[in-house]
């Protein structure tokens, strides 16, 4: 019996016929990744938890809507309504809104569809949304019979999925333990790690005046700061340490910052991506350089500050020496100095970092849950924590050899209900998330700390790990310190710390603001002492996210105000100060 017969699309894609039977069912699964058939390459399971329940339902959720809303022809909508119903309102479409229809981005129904919207520009605005939003990323579209199945299983509701995905048999708790061997890690790189090693190659920090790291951000220009503090722009924040602002980013970036290792370049995702080159607040007052990449997202620094990484229609890195020159106003990944393609293909959603002697450049890479920056729905929206028995957590070596990157085979191994890694600057520690199932619900439960053995034989590199321990702090994908003793991260607030935070209840109405409105903490975990503090109190419309380190200790952060629009980078020294206790 055939429970559904569908239009694809409002634009004229014919009929789709989709038998209601588990088979059926099971089928289409295997086509996106959440359950294995031989001979099948699955959509989106190299980058999504295809065992995540909640994930999956938001998907066929917001998959339906486009079906029977957007794209309906009965509904009676021009070509730029359907554009702006795709983007829940906005013409700029992301990648989360467009659900799985993200696979079909690559037709020509969806092409026409902008050709009709915008006769003078629709080509190009088309090819930029292409470039940026069309799943698989980098990968073969997905063939028109398979993603009419897609879209026909997803849209009437996933029939069967409970039966598809596997039952939860994961961690259920965690307990506060680092130890003794990571502990003496830790005070070795104290004087061995990246922070030292950058400050005996006199890599000079910027906006420092002198050695003490402290001594930063304070220069002036007619008497005047030039790093103003967020109370001098009127942003009242309780944060501890002390707080300089660096730079306004625009109103939209995709996904997370990241700095070099000095602090002077700073990238962001977006359309287009960037990296600000802060020095120009001395040098040009007024006039930022900003340099275009031509890529959407997933930038890093190596830890020597050599070299850089972002993420596009592929992956590409390039030495820093090309930022450095300043003549350099756009990137390609075709210059010289950059390695782009197959030669360094890296899963999304990377963490990098170099051997002490420079030798071993490597990239971590492990199912992940994407914040964008740009979310305002929904709590329990994409921010809920993937999960799965069949994670893992791929190491991917790169050799370089003066001029070029070359990536070698990289060392898989299976860390089941572990997500979004990230490695230390020495690639000795790695960090993960441990997601448990709570309430049928999938959450963060704390962070599980690993050390990593390299070997090396005639056929290249190769990785172990061994468990060092957990930390319990709430967060989201964080990153280590230089010297490898504190690790940063951010959250958005939960419903069950209405009492931490001193409420009288779960439904008090500043509470709930901080909920709808996603504020967020910085939280400093200190692996050494095993302490761990939230650095700021929340305050409604205040979303402090993507925190990270420079070399000498100071944490570089972006401040959101959803009200007025303004995104800040702003520079933290709480981590410095803790260190000199």
């Amino acid at each position: 019996m055939l429970r559904f017969v569908l239009p694809i699309m409002s634009l004229y894609w014919g009929q789709v016929a989709m038998g209601d039977s588990f088979d059926d069912a099971k089928e289409v699964a295997s086509y996106l990744g959440i359950t294995e058939a031989d001979g099948i390459s699955p959509a989106c399971s190299n980058c999504h938890n295809m065992q995540d329940r909640e994930t999956l339902l938001r998907w066929s959720y917001r998959t339906a809507d486009i079906y029977y809303d957007c794209l309906n022809p009965q509904v009676d909508r021009t070509p730029i309504e359907r554009i702006s119903c795709l983007g829940n309102g906005d013409e700029n479409l992301a990648t989360s809104d467009l659900a799985l229809y993200s696979l079909a981005i690559h037709t020509d129904e969806i092409k026409n569809l902008f050709l009709d919207a915008y006769p003078n520009d629709g080509l190009e605005r088309y090819d930029s949304l292409r470039q940026r939003s069309s799943m698989p990323l980098g990968a073969t579209p997905t063939e028109q019979e398979i993603l009419n199945k897609i879209i026909a299983w997803a849209s009437y509701g996933m029939p069967h999925l409970d039966e598809l995905i596997n039952p939860y048999n994961g961690p259920t708790q965690c307990e506060n333990q680092v130890s003794a061997e990571l502990k003496t890690h830790i005070n070795r790189m104290a004087f061995l790690g990246w922070g030292a090693r950058n400050m005996e190659n006199g890599i000079p920090m910027f906006a420092c005046n002198s050695s003490n790291s402290i001594d930063c951000f304070k220069q002036q220009r007619n008497g005047q700061n030039i790093f103003p503090t967020p109370q001098d722009l009127g942003i009242e924040m309780d944060l501890k340490g002390t707080t300089y602002v660096l730079h306004q980013f625009p109103e939209s970036t995709d996904f997370w910052i990241r700095s070099s290792a000095d602090g002077r370049f700073v990238a962001y995702g977006g359309n287009p991506s960037m990296i600000v080159d802060l020095r120009s607040k001395f040098t040009s007052p007024g006039n930022d350089r900003l340099i275009e990449i031509d890529a959407y997202y997933d930038p890093g620094f190596f830890p020597d500050n050599s070299a850089f990484i972002f993420q596009g229609q592929s992956t590409g890195i390039c030495q820093q020496s090309l930022i450095e020159d300043l003549s350099t106003e756009k990137i390609s990944f075709t210059e010289e100095q950059c390695s782009f393609g197959d030669a360094v293909e890296t899963p999304l959603y990377q963490a990098v970092g170099s051997s002490l002697d420079s030798e071993n450049y490597l990239a971590v890479t492990g199912t992940f849950t994407s914040d964008s920056g740009n979310y305002y729905g929904p709590r329990d929206g994409p921010f809920t924590p993937n999960y799965s028995p069949q994670t893992k957590v791929a190491l991917h070596p790169y050799i370089f050899d003066g001029q070029n990157w070359q990536k070698q085979t990289p060392s898989e191994i299976q860390t089941p209900w572990e997500i979004d890694w990230n490695v230390s600057p020495s690639n000795q520690v790695l960090v993960s998330r441990v997601v448990a199932s709570q309430e049928g619900k999938s959450r963060h439960i704390g962070y599980r700390l690993y050390r990593s053995k390299r070997s090396q034989d005639e056929s290249g590199f190769s990785y172990t790990l061994s468990e060092q321990g957990m930390f319990c702090t709430p967060g989201q994908k964080g990153k280590f310190s230089f010297d490898e003793r504190f690790f940063v991260t951010y959250d958005y607030i939960q419903p069950q710390q209405w009492q931490e935070l001193g409420f009288g209840s779960e439904t008090d109405p500043k509470f709930l603001e901080l909920l709808e409105e996603r504020s967020s903490r910085l939280y400093l975990v200190d692996l050494l002492n095993e302490q761990s503090v939230a650095l700021n109190t929340p305050k409604a419309f205040q979303r402090l996210i993507f925190p990270h380190f420079r070399s000498d200790g100071w944490i570089y952060f972006m401040f959101d105000n959803p009200i007025d629009g303004k995104r800040y980078l702003m520079a933290n020294d709480y981590a410095i100060r803790q260190g000199l206790l």
